[in-house]
């Protein structure tokens, strides 16, 4: 009887975190509107691990996928990489071996992206700028996104107050 009642317990606190950790997606998400160059602003994570993350053109594509051209910094010179994301529904985006997965959560595509990124275990919310800083509002917007899929962006963010590639990005 008491191994019951606490199965039932489980059960109902595992189905409450899958609600809290439904990722939103903008509705009606047109594409081509983000294409351009997106710098790094905050990223609130579930871990305190160090996961840098790097100025990058998206590219869309006309049959909805995207290219993203990712400015990664290396001592000499910047290297540019390319990630392939494939739509895998409006909004949601999966890189080729499936172990990507990028739901862009919300925009005004004219300032600000919020994207939220799971991969190897790990996940991110991301908020990226066509400048390199956004407005107080923007920010709050992002701390408030990132509490309500169980991030805490007081203790787990990193941001970039400098460009990362000094010199023009070198294909890999």
């Amino acid at each position: 009887m008491m191994n019951g009642a606490l199965l039932s317990v489980v059960v109902s606190t595992l189905g409450c975190l899958c609600v809290a950790f439904e990722i939103p997606v903008k509705p009606y998400l047109d594409m081509k509107k983000l294409a351009g160059k997106w710098h790094p602003i905050l990223r609130a994570k579930y871990d305190p691990t160090d996961q840098p993350f790097y100025t990058y053109t998206m590219s869309p594509l006309n049959d909805g996928n995207v290219i993203l051209k990712v400015e990664v910094p290396r001592v000499r010179a910047c290297r540019l990489n390319f990630v392939a994301l494939y739509a895998i529904q409006p909004g949601v985006f999966e890189n080729a071996d499936g172990k990507l997965t990028v739901h862009l959560v919300d925009t005004d595509y004219d300032n600000y992206h919020i994207s939220h990124t799971e991969r190897d275990n790990m996940a991110f919310m991301n908020l990226y700028g066509r400048e390199k800083e956004v407005s107080e509002e923007v920010t709050k917007k992002f701390l408030d996104m990132a509490q309500k899929v169980m991030l805490n962006p007081m203790l787990l963010f990193y941001q970039h107050k400098t460009d990362l590639c000094l010199s023009p990005p070198q294909k890999a």
